[in-house]
């Protein structure tokens, strides 16, 4: 008996039998349909028995084979979360973060260091995307988003809120100073990010004209872009402050003005509920924080 229970044909009947259907079984087990019913057909010649009555609709156990799941089931419940265990644990000190580009690149990467120099045992995988993240099918860890706060099926913590700045390269600044006194928008061609366009407010809180010369702004989809055109002197532009502040603090940057526009969106700490505790992702949410 034991040479005929193979442990592939009793997977595909436990799945069978789960599922009641022999095409749903193969797309669990990535398998074709023929494959599952040449298993259950060699189990059934195996047992010496019927296991599965089909009919029109998909299939059901026989007497017999409603025993042999029964036994069966807890078996692979339980091989299954052996399994789970294993891969937990190979894969503890691994953590996959999602986050935009942009801010990967001008802010979190530059950051990276010191987090490594804490915690030199934990792996980091950075997903570079914009991409909304579904916990429950996808392998991230973390997410970092610009988003509003929201109710789902994750943990998100706040990093920061975030406001907007006016800021062009101290070269470009200079420039239009020595020809007038007291800068106005129309003096500098206007760099817009696309995702976060709010020149107008900031006109408003400025105490500016309300006119801005539109025939002279370059609208970016990528905000990064944006920013190194603005560090090589091509325009004003209204950015991310957090996403600015290393070229402000290096000189690469300088403020217009001392006015920021409040975002509706915070900068965001997403994970798992049930993971929000493991310590490796404890550990990068309090980083983070600091950071803030």
């Amino acid at each position: 008996m034991a040479n005929v229970l193979n442990l592939r044909a009793l997977q595909t009947f436990n799945m069978v039998a789960k599922t009641g259907n022999l095409t749903r079984a193969a797309g669990r087990l990535g398998v074709t349909q023929g494959a599952v019913s040449h298993q259950v057909r060699a189990l059934e010649k195996g047992v010496g028995f019927q296991l599965l009555v089909r009919h029109a609709f998909g299939v059901s156990l026989t007497e017999r084979g409603r025993k042999l799941f029964q036994s069966t089931e807890p078996a692979f419940r339980l091989l299954e979360s052996g399994l789970e265990d294993v891969s937990r644990r190979v894969k503890k000190h691994n953590l996959m973060i999602s986050l935009p580009t942009a801010l990967a690149t001008k802010w979190f990467v530059p950051r990276l260091a010191t987090f490594k120099e804490r915690h030199p045992d934990i792996n980091l995988f950075l997903d570079t995307t914009d991409d909304l993240i579904d916990f429950e099918t996808s392998e991230v860890d973390i997410a970092i988003r610009f988003a509003r706060p929201r109710e789902g099926n994750f943990h998100f913590s706040k990093i920061r809120d975030e406001v907007l700045v006016a800021v062009a390269s101290p070269h470009l600044l200079s420039e239009v100073r020595k020809r007038k006194r007291s800068p106005v928008l129309h003096d500098f061609p206007i760099l817009e990010d696309t995702f976060d366009s709010r020149w107008d407010q900031w006109i408003e809180l400025s105490g500016l004209s309300p006119a801005r010369p539109m025939n002279s702004t370059i609208r970016y989809s990528d905000s990064a872009v944006m920013i190194s055109a603005a560090v090589n002197g091509q325009g004003l532009a209204l950015a991310r402050k957090i996403m600015v502040e290393d070229d402000l603090a290096h000189g690469r940057l300088e403020l217009f003005n001392d006015v920021e526009v409040k975002l509706e969106r915070q900068l965001l700490f997403l994970c798992r509920r049930n993971e929000r505790s493991r310590p490796e992702i404890a550990a990068l949410r309090q980083w983070l924080s600091g950071l803030g």
